[in-house]
């Protein structure tokens, strides 16, 4: 669903290797799902976990592998601080708009 989402609303299509990223997350997660062993399973979903981030961040380098799985805990941060930001141009002002101790007086 996540690769859904971020791709379907992307102006670009995804490259091989994310196309390869995404079949090998959801062959991960298949597992649990196919045999009983749950230390497998752990494990595959795990892996899952980052391999999904990795193809989902994109990065290329040893640093962005090690950073990945942990970047949805950073991300609330993120956006807490663009919503910050843009709130003031997303409240309507009241202009045109009588006051109302102006209307009641008049």
């Amino acid at each position: 669903m996540v690769f859904g989402v971020v791709y379907g609303s992307a102006d670009r299509r995804p490259t091989l290797g994310e196309w390869r990223g995404m079949a090998l997350t959801l062959a991960l997660l298949a597992v649990p799902a196919l045999l009983a062993a749950q230390w497998l399973g752990v494990l595959c979903i795990m892996a899952a976990w980052i391999v999904g981030w990795g193809t989902l961040a994109g990065g290329r380098t040893w640093t962005a592998v090690f950073a990945a799985p942990f970047l949805p805990w950073a991300l609330p941060a993120r956006v807490s601080g663009w919503v910050r930001r843009a709130g003031p141009d997303l409240v309507p002002h009241r202009v045109g708009l009588p006051k109302v101790g102006r209307a009641a007086s008049g």
